[in-house]
Protein backbone atom coordinates (compact mmCIF):
# COMPACT_ATOMS: atom_id res chain seq x y z
CA UNK A 1 0.00 0.00 0.00
CA UNK A 2 1.44 3.75 -1.12
CA UNK A 3 0.85 6.47 0.72
CA UNK A 4 1.67 9.93 -0.43
CA UNK A 5 2.07 13.61 1.09
CA UNK A 6 2.65 16.43 -1.20
CA UNK A 7 5.10 19.49 -0.29
CA UNK A 8 6.45 22.68 -2.42
CA UNK A 9 9.79 21.09 -4.31
CA UNK A 10 8.90 17.31 -2.97
CA UNK A 11 6.21 14.61 -2.99
CA UNK A 12 7.02 11.94 -0.17
CA UNK A 13 5.57 8.09 -0.87
CA UNK A 14 5.02 6.45 2.60
CA UNK A 15 4.77 2.47 1.63
CA UNK A 16 3.83 0.22 4.45
CA UNK A 17 4.99 -3.41 4.96
CA UNK A 18 2.40 -5.65 6.25
CA UNK A 19 4.79 -8.18 7.92
CA UNK A 20 6.87 -5.57 10.27
CA UNK A 21 3.94 -2.99 10.13
CA UNK A 22 5.30 -0.09 9.64
CA UNK A 23 6.03 2.82 7.37
CA UNK A 24 9.07 3.60 4.96
CA UNK A 25 9.83 6.94 3.38
CA UNK A 26 10.80 7.86 0.07
CA UNK A 27 11.84 11.01 -1.57
CA UNK A 28 11.05 12.46 -4.79
CA UNK A 29 13.29 15.07 -5.27
CA UNK A 30 11.71 17.22 -7.73
CA UNK A 31 14.83 19.21 -8.75
CA UNK A 32 13.88 22.82 -10.01
CA UNK A 33 10.83 22.49 -10.12
CA UNK A 34 8.68 23.49 -7.55
CA UNK A 35 4.94 23.69 -7.28
CA UNK A 36 2.23 23.69 -5.41
CA UNK A 37 -0.05 20.55 -6.68
CA UNK A 38 -3.99 20.52 -6.80
CA UNK A 39 -4.57 16.72 -7.08
CA UNK A 40 -3.07 13.46 -7.65
CA UNK A 41 -4.21 10.40 -9.49
CA UNK A 42 -2.50 6.94 -10.02
CA UNK A 43 -2.71 5.24 -13.03
CA UNK A 44 -4.38 2.12 -13.27
CA UNK A 45 -1.11 -0.07 -13.17
CA UNK A 46 -0.32 1.44 -9.62
CA UNK A 47 2.89 2.44 -11.25
CA UNK A 48 2.52 6.18 -12.57
CA UNK A 49 1.41 9.25 -9.97
CA UNK A 50 0.12 11.99 -11.93
CA UNK A 51 -0.19 15.20 -10.20
CA UNK A 52 -1.91 18.72 -11.26
CA UNK A 53 -0.12 21.71 -10.23
CA UNK A 54 -1.38 25.15 -9.68
CA UNK A 55 0.77 26.47 -12.08
CA UNK A 56 -0.73 24.78 -15.13
CA UNK A 57 1.23 21.54 -15.93
CA UNK A 58 1.06 18.07 -14.21
CA UNK A 59 4.38 15.98 -13.27
CA UNK A 60 4.49 12.59 -13.93
CA UNK A 61 5.88 10.37 -11.10
CA UNK A 62 7.18 6.91 -11.22
CA UNK A 63 6.01 5.23 -7.80
CA UNK A 64 8.78 2.52 -7.35
CA UNK A 65 11.73 4.47 -6.44
CA UNK A 66 9.50 7.83 -6.24
CA UNK A 67 11.41 8.71 -9.46
CA UNK A 68 10.08 12.33 -10.81
CA UNK A 69 9.70 11.18 -14.76
CA UNK A 70 8.72 14.78 -16.61
CA UNK A 71 6.09 17.20 -16.79
CA UNK A 72 3.67 18.31 -18.91
CA UNK A 73 1.50 18.62 -21.35
CA UNK A 74 4.17 19.91 -24.28
CA UNK A 75 3.69 22.97 -25.28
CA UNK A 76 0.77 24.31 -22.72
CA UNK A 77 0.42 25.70 -19.59
CA UNK A 78 -3.45 25.63 -18.35
CA UNK A 79 -4.60 29.06 -16.91
CA UNK A 80 -6.09 28.71 -13.46
CA UNK A 81 -3.91 25.42 -12.97
CA UNK A 82 -4.85 21.59 -13.02
CA UNK A 83 -8.07 20.76 -10.69
CA UNK A 84 -9.06 17.50 -11.62
CA UNK A 85 -6.78 14.55 -13.26
CA UNK A 86 -8.47 10.87 -14.33
CA UNK A 87 -6.27 8.06 -15.20
CA UNK A 88 -9.18 5.38 -16.07
CA UNK A 89 -8.15 5.06 -20.25
CA UNK A 90 -5.48 3.01 -21.09
CA UNK A 91 -3.81 5.45 -23.89
CA UNK A 92 -4.97 8.80 -22.49
CA UNK A 93 -5.40 10.88 -19.34
CA UNK A 94 -8.50 13.56 -18.87
CA UNK A 95 -7.44 16.68 -17.01
CA UNK A 96 -9.96 19.26 -15.40
CA UNK A 97 -8.70 22.62 -15.43
CA UNK A 98 -9.68 25.90 -14.10
CA UNK A 99 -9.87 27.90 -17.09
CA UNK A 100 -13.01 26.34 -17.67
CA UNK A 101 -11.10 23.23 -20.01
CA UNK A 102 -11.39 19.61 -20.21
CA UNK A 103 -8.77 18.00 -22.04
CA UNK A 104 -7.35 14.76 -23.27
CA UNK A 105 -3.11 14.32 -23.05
CA UNK A 106 -1.13 11.47 -24.38
CA UNK A 107 0.17 9.41 -21.46
CA UNK A 108 3.21 8.36 -23.92
CA UNK A 109 4.03 12.08 -25.65
CA UNK A 110 2.42 14.62 -23.65
CA UNK A 111 0.83 15.96 -25.91
CA UNK A 112 -2.54 17.43 -26.12
CA UNK A 113 -5.19 15.30 -28.17
CA UNK A 114 -8.40 17.22 -27.64
CA UNK A 115 -9.21 20.05 -25.90
CA UNK A 116 -12.90 22.00 -24.91
CA UNK A 117 -13.90 25.03 -22.93
CA UNK A 118 -16.96 24.44 -20.67
CA UNK A 119 -16.96 27.08 -18.42
CA UNK A 120 -14.95 30.33 -19.07
CA UNK A 121 -16.43 31.39 -15.23
CA UNK A 122 -16.17 28.74 -12.67
CA UNK A 123 -13.69 26.15 -13.95
CA UNK A 124 -13.76 22.56 -13.65
CA UNK A 125 -14.01 21.34 -10.66
CA UNK A 126 -14.45 17.24 -10.67
CA UNK A 127 -13.78 14.95 -13.57
CA UNK A 128 -15.47 11.14 -13.83
CA UNK A 129 -16.34 8.79 -16.46
CA UNK A 130 -18.35 5.56 -16.91
CA UNK A 131 -17.51 2.99 -19.37
CA UNK A 132 -19.15 5.04 -22.14
CA UNK A 133 -18.83 8.62 -21.08
CA UNK A 134 -16.62 11.34 -19.57
CA UNK A 135 -18.32 14.00 -17.05
CA UNK A 136 -17.25 17.21 -16.47
CA UNK A 137 -18.53 19.30 -12.93
CA UNK A 138 -18.13 22.78 -12.85
CA UNK A 139 -17.94 25.31 -10.04
CA UNK A 140 -21.24 26.95 -11.05
CA UNK A 141 -23.20 23.43 -10.82
CA UNK A 142 -23.28 22.19 -14.37
CA UNK A 143 -22.33 19.34 -15.11
CA UNK A 144 -21.20 18.44 -18.75
CA UNK A 145 -21.05 14.69 -20.93
CA UNK A 146 -18.80 12.97 -23.69
CA UNK A 147 -18.88 10.08 -25.28
CA UNK A 148 -15.25 8.42 -24.20
CA UNK A 149 -14.94 7.68 -28.68
CA UNK A 150 -15.76 10.92 -29.50
CA UNK A 151 -14.61 14.36 -29.48
CA UNK A 152 -14.59 16.73 -26.83
CA UNK A 153 -16.33 19.18 -28.91
CA UNK A 154 -19.26 17.29 -28.65
CA UNK A 155 -19.54 18.07 -24.97
CA UNK A 156 -22.95 19.05 -23.86
CA UNK A 157 -24.77 20.47 -20.83
CA UNK A 158 -25.87 17.11 -18.81
CA UNK A 159 -27.97 18.68 -15.76
CA UNK A 160 -27.14 22.21 -13.95
CA UNK A 161 -27.56 22.64 -10.18
CA UNK A 162 -28.07 25.22 -7.89
CA UNK A 163 -24.36 26.22 -5.86
CA UNK A 164 -25.84 28.83 -3.79
CA UNK A 165 -27.52 29.00 -0.27
CA UNK A 166 -31.34 28.94 -0.72
CA UNK A 167 -32.71 32.03 1.03
CA UNK A 168 -36.48 31.16 0.94
CA UNK A 169 -39.11 28.78 -0.54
Amino acid sequence: MHLISVHVNAVKFWKYDGNTHKFSVFDCQLGHTKRFLTCLSIDKTDTVAYCGSRYGDILEIIIDGARFKRSGPLHRIFKGGVNQISTNFDKYLVLGCGDGSVARVDKTSMAILDEQIVCEKSGVKCISNSENKIYALTGNGTLFSSSVDEPLSTTTAFMTSNCNPVGAI
